[in-house]
């Protein structure tokens, strides 16, 4: 059963997409169908940014690892743009709780919240306000170490990556191959699979997870 706090959450997404132009065709859980027709997913919240189709998915509680990966598949495959959406976010020892992690790690090591003082904000500017948490990597003691970072930003002014179909404000994936190779240290990244292997990992679970889109 829906929480009134996600539902609370979804209606802030809305509002402060309404509050800016440049977002049309804005809807609270409306279908949104695959290019072939074939497959379909229900967003919180979805609407065109400049003609690019964008879904909004807010994260209260936990979401199975699979589920996060089916999703950005999806989304990724018909030429959307996924963001998961936060309605509050600490980064403590919470945050190191492994189904947060699937979701900013997924997303370049970015957090976003949208909240009632983003809200405002977008309201007051006319322009879609987040509250975004990122982890920046530094070295020190010829160690890389991330250290948290929090900035409000306009979404008008976020990184836009067309080939990973990745929206986020600071490249964490970058900063760390370059620290990587500043280092002398083997170019490696966070533990996520390429998107081939991902469609491996829940091809299964994708034809259960039809199956139960189609009966609720």
């Amino acid at each position: 059963k829906e929480t009134q706090q996600h539902k609370l959450l979804k209606e802030n997404i809305y509002k402060s997409l309404q509050a800016d132009e440049a977002f049309s065709d804005i809807h609270i859980e409306q279908v949104r169908k695959s290019i072939d027709l074939k497959q379909w997913r229900r967003p919180d919240v979805s609407s065109l940014y400049k003609k690019q189709l964008v879904v909004f998915e807010g994260q209260l509680s936990t979401t199975f690892l699979n589920v996060i990966i089916d999703r950005k598949i999806f989304y990724k495959d018909n030429n959307a743009c996924l963001l998961w959406i936060f309605n509050h976010f600490e980064p403590t020892e919470k945050a190191k709780k492994q189904s947060m992690q699937d979701i900013y790690y997924h997303n370049n090591a970015n957090a976003f919240v949208v909240n009632e003082f983003t809200v405002d904000q977008s309201i007051k500017t006319k322009a879609f306000t987040l509250e975004c948490h990122y982890l920046k990597p530094e070295i020190q003691n010829s160690q890389i170490i991330n250290k948290w970072n929090k900035e409000f930003v306009e979404f008008q002014n976020l990184v836009h990556n067309e080939s990973t179909k990745q929206i986020y404000f600071f490249d964490y994936e970058a900063e760390y191959r370059k620290l990587k190779q500043k280092l002398g240290l083997p170019q490696s990244y966070l533990k996520e699979s390429n998107n081939q292997k991902d469609k491996l990992k829940v091809k299964k679970y994708l034809e259960t997870l039809e199956q139960d889109d189609f009966e609720t």
